[in-house]
């Protein structure tokens, strides 16, 4: 099965980042020396600094793969479901070759059972994502409010974000979030920024426009029609892309009479 290109370029974004690769180094070296499930008993030093060394790359590769896979199939959901499933996903591709590894230069009654392991990798996984998400939330939360609260007035010289945008002369149709980057689409082509989404709407002051989603931003004037999909909702951008409301989001939409 091939990937699509915009999870493989996600992925290979947060692999290549330097926070993650030194969080990386950081767990192997914890794990070494504290020696979990067994390990510091029955390992020679030598050995142990190897086995996590290992493991630890190998969560790395999954959790960030994961991640990327959320950003790009899993935007349209509520944000809850949204990390379980992927907490899911990692425990399914990172519990079988750590238990595998275990039983081998462990035992098999010092590491423990299959579903301990695979239990004990889906809650440290869903703790490390409520607390990433946490850190999140607090930082976008009071962007948020203060756009909500602005003039949707049109500014002559057009919003501060097109200063980013090398040139391009826009309008800015909507903004997308994925992780640590922005996608910014105009009516011309889309651009990538590393910034957060709630700093990138502080910067369209003066265009209307609207959240419909924690992930994503779109401007009034960029907006076709409403779309219904079953119980979902969606917008379609005159680009012709379908952006989704979230549950959260409808309500000011409805007032706005945009849904």
């Amino acid at each position: 099965m091939q990937l699509p290109r915009e999870v493989l370029t996600a992925w290979f974004r947060h692999l290549t980042d330097v926070k993650n690769l030194a969080l990386c180094a950081i767990g192997a070296l914890v794990a070494a020396y504290t020696g979990p499930f067994g390990t510091w008993m029955t390992m020679p030093e030598g050995e142990r600094i190897l086995f996590w060394a290992i493991v630890i790359v190998w969560s790395f590769v999954a959790s960030t793969f994961t991640i990327a896979l959320a950003c790009a199939r899993l935007s349209h959901i509520a944000i809850v479901p949204q990390k379980i499933i992927s907490c899911l996903v990692f425990t399914a591709i990172f519990s079988p070759p750590l238990y595998l590894g275990l039983r081998a230069y462990v035992g098999v009654e010092e590491a423990g059972t299959f579903a301990w392991i695979a239990g004990i990798s889906f809650v440290i996984a869903l703790m490390i994502s409520a607390i990433r998400e946490i850190l999140h939330i607090s930082a976008r939360s009071e962007v948020e409010a203060e756009f909500d609260s602005r003039s949707t007035a049109q500014a002559d010289d057009g919003p501060r974000l097109l200063a980013r945008l090398d040139g391009d002369p826009g309008p800015i149709l909507r903004l997308s979030a994925r992780d640590h980057f922005v996608n910014v689409v105009t009516a011309t082509r889309e651009h990538e920024i590393r910034m957060r989404l709630g700093d990138a709407v502080s910067e369209m002051e003066g265009t209307e426009g609207f959240f419909t989603h924690r992930s994503h931003w779109i401007a009034r004037n960029a907006i076709e029609r409403v779309l219904r999909d079953g119980p979902k909702t969606y917008v379609l951008s005159n680009d012709n892309q379908r952006v989704p409301v979230s549950r959260t989001h409808l309500p000011k939409l409805e007032d706005a009479g945009v849904v």
